[in-house]
């Protein structure tokens, strides 16, 4: 919804928004990642 609101059609915008939605996705998916890591004990994937 903000990207919306915020996209202006500048390249600016476009590339900041697709950083931003890259970076929240590797941060979900190292925290999903990392807890399921703990929680099935850690010497099973090393």
């Amino acid at each position: 919804m903000a990207a919306t609101v915020l996209h202006d059609g500048s390249a600016t915008v476009m590339a900041a928004t697709m950083t931003a939605s890259a970076s929240c996705g590797i941060a979900l998916l190292w925290l999903c990642s990392h807890r399921a890591w703990k929680e099935n004990g850690q010497s099973e994937y090393l």
